[in-house]
């Protein structure tokens, strides 16, 4: 009888280990924090994230198991804020190397302004991935860079 718990125990254990894991180093689900995305995502929204989109990594860690594919314009990505650890959702502008800023609302990557145009009343950004419905009430955001 003892055994029988000891077994069943440790196959609870083990079990619960794997689900972790998993969720740690494969997918995972958030609630968004911040309207950033608006108005593709809302505040609010739960999303599904595939963690293993661009490889495997060691559950909670940053080490790497295998990588297979690497951020992508237009591609949406969850990140940690630097500077309050907050989970954010943000669509890939730019590419190591390029040189990024933000003039008067609009974005622009290696000295040329995304394009966008009018549909309707909506303003859409046309990046690489297709166009982004953009959310310009509040302005657009401060001016930012060349970084």
């Amino acid at each position: 009888m003892k055994k029988s718990r000891t077994r069943e125990l440790v196959s609870s254990l083990l079990w619960i280990a794997v689900v972790l894991a998993g969720r740690a180093a494969l997918a995972d689900q958030y609630t968004v924090p911040s309207g950033s995305m608006e108005p593709t995502v809302q505040v609010g929204d739960r999303i599904a994230v595939v963690k293993a989109a661009y490889g495997l990594r060691v559950p909670l860690t940053e080490r790497w198991f295998a990588r297979w594919a690497e951020p992508a314009r237009g591609d949406v990505v969850m990140l940690d804020a630097p500077d309050t650890g907050i989970v954010l959702l943000k669509r890939v502008v730019a590419l190591p190397g390029d040189v990024v800023a933000v003039r008067r609302g609009a974005v622009v990557v290696n000295g040329e302004r995304v394009p966008w145009r009018l549909d309707g009343d909506a303003v859409l950004e046309l990046s690489d991935a297709g166009p982004h419905p953009l959310g310009l009430d509040r302005g657009g955001g401060p001016d930012f860079g060349p970084t």
